[in-house]
C-alpha cells in the first residue's frame, strides 16, 4: 500500500525510482594440492619391495594371520537375562558397539 503511494508521487513530481546496488558474492576460493616429493629411487620400486624393507628394519610388523575364534571374550549372558528383566536399556557396552 505504502510502495503504491511512494511510486503515486513519484509520477506525479518526476522522480525516477533509485536502483538497489547489490553485492557481488565473494568467490570461493580452490585450495592448491599439495605434491607430495618422493626421495630418490623410491617411487621406481614395487610396494611389495618397500614393505620387505620396512619389516626389516623393524619399523612395521609382520603379524600372522588370524581367525575369528583366535579373538577372546565371550557373549555376556547373564547382562542379557538383566535386559530383558528391566525396564530400563542399560549403556552398551564396547563389544556391543564393535
Amino acid at each position: 500500500m505504502i510502495g503504491l503511494e511512494l511510486d503515486n508521487m513519484r509520477i506525479k513530481l518526476g522522480i525516477k525510482r533509485k536502483k538497489l546496488k547489490r553485492k557481488k558474492k565473494a568467490k570461493k576460493k580452490k585450495k592448491k594440492t599439495r605434491k607430495v616429493k618422493i626421495p630418490l629411487g623410491l617411487g621406481k620400486k614395487d610396494p611389495r619391495d618397500l614393505l620387505a624393507q620396512l619389516v626389516d628394519l623393524n619399523i612395521v610388523k609382520f603379524l600372522k594371520p588370524a581367525k575369528m575364534a583366535d579373538l577372546k571374550g565371550e557373549t555376556n549372558c547373564l547382562g542379557s537375562i538383566q535386559e530383558r528383566l528391566s525396564d530400563m536399556m542399560p549403556d552398551p557396552s564396547y563389544a556391543q558397539l564393535r
